[in-house]
């Protein structure tokens, strides 16, 4: 039986006040998106959770 030479992958706990949610985009945003963390170095949620933050601190209305 062959066996994995993989690690396997460990995921840091998420703070206790983190809740998951589930987006749907459309595919060019995400690529936009998936481009722009990669640019910053940073992740995608990183990213997300960056512009909610800006969005609900403005005062835009629509």
């Amino acid at each position: 039986m062959p066996t994995s030479t993989q690690s396997p992958i460990t995921v840091s706990p998420a703070p206790a006040n983190d809740v998951a949610i589930v987006v749907r985009l459309p595919q060019d945003l995400r690529e936009a998106l998936k481009a722009r963390a990669a640019a910053e170095d940073r992740s995608m949620a990183s990213v997300m959770r960056l512009a909610a933050r800006q969005y609900v601190e403005s005062e835009v209305t629509l």
